[in-house]
């Protein structure tokens, strides 16, 4: 049993901006070039967050472009992968690399809440 050959469903080109996937990726390009630049700009009291956040927004930064680029060259339509699942699978992965921090902090300070709010 063969199974047919997935489809692009989102346009290929410059009609990419002008669906909800075109304006997300370009708005994770600006805010992924302010974070790499505020965060390199700034003093972060735990280094290790600060070089994991600056790595997930250098990657982040990066892939986006590559992804966007690959719509707007029209290389997608000669590629043949699920472009869908493509673009599911990295926003899920760029989500869970950006909560990490916050898993972090947490256990590493279990009760900051309680002692914030104690009088």
């Amino acid at each position: 049993m063969s199974f047919p050959a997935p489809r692009v469903t989102l346009p290929a080109g410059p009609d990419i901006l002008r669906t909800y996937l075109g304006a997300f990726v370009c708005l994770e390009i600006l805010f992924g070039g302010l974070v790499w630049i505020l965060v390199a700009s700034s003093n972060v009291p735990l280094p290790l967050l600060q070089g994991w956040v600056m790595f997930v927004s250098v990657t982040a930064f990066f892939f986006s472009l590559l992804f966007l680029g690959m719509f707007l060259s029209g290389m997608v339509t000669q590629i043949d992968a699920n472009w869908n699942f493509m673009d599911y699978a990295y926003h899920f992965q760029c989500l869970s690399s950006i909560l990490e921090p916050f898993y972090w902090k947490q256990q590493s300070h279990p009760c900051m809440i309680c002692i914030a709010i104690q009088p």
